[in-house]
């Protein structure tokens, strides 16, 4: 339902680390785990069981091989990433956020589904047709957020 659908100002940003890669989003967990790797190796910290991506396409129309999504983790503080071949983005704005608990799969559905039912019902203007999904897995439980990001015009 359109009603689990907030409008949210981020003024403190969400720190995501991460990189771009080009493939199936089927393949998303071997991309954050790839991310991960880099990370430790590094010897740079980030939020355990904290996962994001950001999704650029959509899966309906670009073929697998070519979508493109942003995969990595969520961090406090800035960090040098200069020894890596990752980059840093802060989450700042206003964007319409939903939340649902459950099989990542089904919530990411819902969310969605909810989120398109608002942006529909309301006439919403977004900046960019990108969800940005935060993933948080905590006592045999996933909680997916999904934002996306609303235009200042």
């Amino acid at each position: 339902m359109e009603d689990t659908v907030q409008v949210i100002a981020i003024s403190n940003p969400i720190k995501l680390i991460g990189k771009v890669f080009t493939g199936s989003y089927s393949g998303a967990s071997a991309y954050v785990t790839a991310v991960q790797n880099e990370l430790t190796s590094a010897q740079i910290s980030f939020i355990p069981y904290k996962i994001c991506g950001i999704y650029y396409d959509n899966p309906e129309v670009t073929p697998a091989d070519e979508q493109r999504s942003f995969q990595g983790v969520v961090t406090e503080g800035n960090t040098d990433l200069s020894e890596t071949s990752l980059t840093a983005i802060d989450m700042l704005g206003t964007f319409l956020y939903t939340r649902v608990t459950g099989d990542p799969m089904q919530a990411i559905m819902k969310g969605y589904g909810d989120l398109f039912a608002y942006i529909h019902a309301r006439q919403t203007k977004l900046k960019s047709n990108a969800g940005y999904q935060i993933l948080t897995f905590s006592e045999g439980l996933v909680t997916t957020e999904i934002y996306m990001e609303i235009s200042e015009d």
